[in-house]
């Protein structure tokens, strides 16, 4: 079984339901990062400063459904200091802690790089020159829809 894109690994999980924008083109699946639209509706997150429809909202608990009034269950992420886990597509380094990283929205397989992006590494949960390691993030406030007032 692949591990999930992004998991919470600390913090208090706050799960609300949203539906989908529309049945075909959401592709995300469960561990996914998601963001709203302007409607309110989900769909895969994309790199970037957050705004009301753009930006990490949460996690998707669940694959994108079929059906655009199926409610999929969200883990919303605020900047609380919760951490999360994340593969990277680089070998872990212990120059990269306290580094930002840009995320690639694949579904079902998010990678993280370096670069000036939404998550910033802050430790591994693999060995220093694992190839392709579990990393553990957090998010930039600016790039949570959260934070921006949705």
């Amino acid at each position: 079984m692949a591990l999930p894109s992004c998991e919470r690994i600390t913090g208090t999980p706050c799960i609300l339901n949203y539906t989908c924008t529309s049945a075909a083109g959401t592709a995300f699946d469960k561990g996914d990062l998601v963001s709203l639209d302007v409607n309110g509706t989900l769909l895969i997150a994309a790199e970037g400063t957050a705004t009301a429809t753009a930006g990490i909202w949460g996690i998707a608990m669940m694959d994108a459904p079929a059906s655009t009034t199926t409610q999929v269950p969200v883990d919303v992420i605020s900047s609380d200091g919760s951490l999360f886990a994340m593969t990277s597509a680089e070998t872990a380094a212990a120059a990269q802690i306290g580094e930002m990283q840009v995320i690639t929205y694949t579904a079902g397989a998010h990678t993280i790089t370096s670069g000036s992006g939404n998550a910033i590494i802050v430790g591994y949960l693999d060995d220093i020159g694992t190839t392709t390691p579990r990393c553990i993030v957090r998010f930039r406030a600016t790039s949570l829809q959260s934070e921006v007032g949705w």
